[in-house]
């Protein structure tokens, strides 16, 4: 059984729309190494929220991703960042949407992936 959690939520312009996330969003701010095996590269972004299902990242406007396409992701545990990230250790997951910023003086992406695979949390 799946849960869907329903609420009407608004977006930066004030449009309403029905949210039917299928767990509870977390707001917070980590860094994330992505490979994008397509284009065969890495790049960086933060997190804006993460949920037991997928996360939602902030990337810089030179990231080219497209819907559907899937990656492996490292998130790292604090701002600083952590030196290396090891592909083994990175998680699948798929683009599901993509937005540009509102506001149009703000460069960037967001991004909404969703995990191919079970995450537990873990002690380390």
């Amino acid at each position: 059984m799946i849960l869907v959690h329903d609420d009407i939520e608004t977006d930066r312009s004030g449009a309403m729309y029905l949210d039917r996330r299928r767990a509870a969003r977390v707001p917070q701010a980590r860094p994330v190494k992505v490979y994008e095996p397509y284009a065969s590269r890495f790049f960086g972004g933060v997190t804006v929220d993460v949920s037991s299902t997928g996360m939602k990242i902030a990337f810089p406007a030179w990231v080219q991703l497209n819907v559907g396409r899937v990656l492996n992701v490292h998130v790292g545990m604090a701002l600083g960042g952590q030196p290396l990230a090891n592909r083994r250790s990175m998680i699948p997951a798929r683009v599901v949407w993509m937005a540009a910023p509102a506001d149009k003086n703000v460069d960037g992406l967001t991004v909404g992936i969703e995990f191919l695979t079970g995450v537990t949390a873990s002690a380390a």
